[in-house]
Parts: C-alpha cells; structure tokens; sequence
C-alpha cells in the first residue's frame, strides 16, 4: 500500500513543480527516502526520486531461488514481518512478507522488492540506481537482470568488495560506474585519502573503479583534490545533511544521505543562491569557490556574500565605526559598555553559516568572543554587542565558516 504522502509527490513531480538536481554534485540516496519510507523498497526508491534524488542506493541478495532481491540485512528480521535468513525462502515466499508494516502502519503490505523491480522504476524516472551487491557470488544473476531490463548501463553504479567480483562486473557491463572504499587488496585494510600512493591509484585504475567512497571525518579539500588529479570521482557517505554544500564547494562529486528530504531541499537551495551570485558578480569558473579571494583583499567569497560586498573589488570588512576602540587615555573617551554592531545576511544565510566575532588588539592575532555577544533578530540580521574598554584598543571582525 502507497501512502497518500508519497501518491501527493508522485502528482506534483508529474506537474513539473519538482524536478531532479541538474548539475554539479549527486546526491545518493540511502536505501531511498529511509527516514520517511521503509528502506529498500520501491515505495522509498519513488519517494527519493521525486524528491529530487539523482540515486538510490539499494542492497542486492538472492532468494533461495536465486532471484536477486533487495534486502540490507542477511535476515528478515529487522524490516519484515517474519525472522530468519533471505536465502531460506523462494521469491515466491518473500514476496508473501511485510516489508513495510515495521515503518508504519501506512506502509503495511509493502513488499521485498526484486531488483527487476527497482530498475524498472529507475528506467521510468531516467534516473540511476547504485547497486551495494552484498553476496560475493551472485554477479550472474545479478547481470542476467540487468540486460533483461533494457536499462541504459550510464545509470548503473556498482559497489562490491570484492576485486574479483568487481573485475567481472566491469567485464560484463561495460559503461556501468563502479565504487569503492580504497583498500589494501592483500589485507582488505582501508587506505586513509592522504595515503593513498600512485601504486594504489593504479592498482584501483585496473580493477575498473572510478570512483572513490569516504566517509566525512576521513577527508579534506586538499585529498578530494588529489584525488580528481588522479582521475578518480570522489563520494561521501552518509553524512549530516547540512556537509552538502560544504563538500560540494570542495568538488565533491556525490553524496551519500539518510534524509533525502533535508539534504535536496538544502543542497538546491545554497547552490542556487551562491550560483546567482556568482553570475551577478562575474566571477568566472575558477574564481567561485568559498575559500576564494577573488579581488586578494584578504576576505574571502563567502564573508563577501555574506555581506553584501563586492568579490572582485578591494574593499574591507564592513566592521563596527570607526573599526576599534580608543583607550579613555586618547582623545576619544567611552562612556557606553557596550558598543553595537548590526549586520544583515544574505538570501537568510545565518541557518547555513556559523558566525563567530572575534577581537584582537592590533597585533595581528584574533581571538574568537564569546556567542552571547550575538543576538539573533531575524533568520538574516544579527545584532552584536561588543564590550568596551578604556584599558586598550579593541578591533572587531566577524569570522563566517559553513556549517558542517
């Protein structure tokens, strides 16, 4: 049974009024739209392609029968309604089970679906399908399907982790993307991104892989960097919705997610807002990444976006008037305690950035301040109370970091 949610979405992504992700990085949906459907079912693989998903990612195992099925577990018992192993039962068997009912009474009388299924739906969307394989042999069955279906290979993505069953994959369906955690093939031991040597590379470049999968505490910009430089794709696990964009400004190409929802609605957001500023302001291809000072006056894209300023002009921070404080021993005296500093944010960026203000005494070296300084007055305006002193001079900078 179709919960009326997923029937709504199917209408609206019909009418036009969603549409999938067009460019820049992929996003990959878990198990498909897992956190608003029961996993692994066609249900969920709908659900995050009308989200907006450009893949979904499925487990594939076969029934007794050696029908390739999808399933993350070796057992049923955690997303059906009956217990023991999958290889145990025919398809006609599974088929008989609820593999919805545990989600939530609305996704009673899902069914185990069979890849054949899947990549049907896959087909009708124009969309692709990563396939985890999850039994080491079972790549006969599994490529017997896949011809069968018609499917164009450009919307295959394989990930195993086995060499050898990914050589017979590559062999038998030429064109089909294949993905891999980077290991040690004598030893299966993972290789961490900033040790991954050209022996490695070369090793991965024969087997027929292409694109590399990390999770986000194991990467930097400078590895995916390397990474692109040795011709491979880079690909993030499972992260928190809000690391999209960060990564993608880093060149990430996909990007893995339990919370299609979040991570699509977000993802197309920020890239759309800092895409129409970026054409707004010129930069060129080369010019618009966060970290980038297109001008070289020392503030970097994004503090510009954030602001209001203009990336391919010098000019300086707008900051509190005149910019730092005078001791009461100088011409100026102080009488406030506090000092107020009013800043407005761009396209509501405060929910996508961390602002943090910072002082420093004219040495060069900034100190972050505490956040109970900032009051929030509205999602794009935030005001600051800097304290004042008549000891010494204070200058005051806002610090602008994606949120990750």
């Amino acid at each position: 049974m179709r919960a009326p949610f997923t029937t709504l979405l199917s209408a609206i992504f019909s009418l036009g009024l969603l549409s999938p992700v067009l460019g820049g990085m992929e996003i990959i949906a878990h198990r498909g739209a897992m956190k608003l459907a029961p996993e692994n079912t066609l249900a969920s693989q709908r659900l995050a392609y009308e989200l907006g998903a450009d893949t979904v990612e499925c487990d594939v195992r076969v029934s007794k029968d050696l029908v390739p099925v999808i399933l993350h577990d070796h057992d049923l018992d955690r997303t059906t309604n009956a217990t023991g192993l999958i290889g145990a039962r025919t398809l006609e068997e599974l088929k008989l089970l609820d593999a919805g009912g545990w989600f939530g009474a609305q996704w009673a009388g899902e069914q185990i679906p069979t890849l054949a299924e899947m990549l049907a739906v896959a087909k009708l969307y124009n969309r692709q399908l990563l396939l985890h394989i999850k039994s080491q042999y079972i790549y006969p069955q599994v490529v017997e399907v896949i011809k069968a279906s018609g499917i164009s290979l450009r919307q295959i993505c394989f990930l195993t982790d086995w060499r050898e069953v990914t050589l017979d994959y590559v062999r038998l369906l030429p064109g089909a993307k294949v993905l891999r955690g980077p290991t040690v093939y004598a030893t299966g031991t993972s290789i961490a991104p900033d040790k991954i040597s050209a022996a490695d590379f070369e090793a991965l470049r024969a087997e027929g892989v292409s694109v590399l999968v990390f999770g986000t505490g194991d990467i930097a910009r400078a590895d995916i960097r390397r990474i692109h430089a040795a011709g491979f794709e880079t690909s993030l696990l499972y992260s928190n919705p809000v690391y999209g964009f960060f990564y993608e400004d880093a060149g990430l190409h996909s990007f893995w997610t339990d919370f299609a929802d979040v991570t699509v609605s977000r993802q197309r957001r920020m890239s759309e807002h800092w895409a129409n500023w970026a054409d707004a302001s010129g930069l060129s291809p080369d010019q618009r990444c966060t970290w980038q000072d297109a001008d070289g006056d020392g503030v970097n894209n994004l503090s510009e976006y954030a602001l209001g300023t203009d990336p391919l002009q010098s000019d300086q921070r707008p900051s509190p008037a005149p910019g730092f404080l005078i001791s009461g021993s100088s011409t100026r005296s102080l009488t406030a305690t506090t000092m107020d500093w009013t800043v407005d944010l761009r396209e509501n960026w405060s929910q996508f950035l961390n602002v943090t203000p910072q002082q420093s005494t004219g040495d060069g070296a900034w100190a972050d301040m505490a956040g109970s300084c900032c009051t929030p007055l509205t999602p794009s305006q935030l005001l600051f109370k800097f304290p004042v002193t008549t000891s010494s001079r204070k200058f005051f900078r806002l610090k602008f970091d994606l949120q990750r």
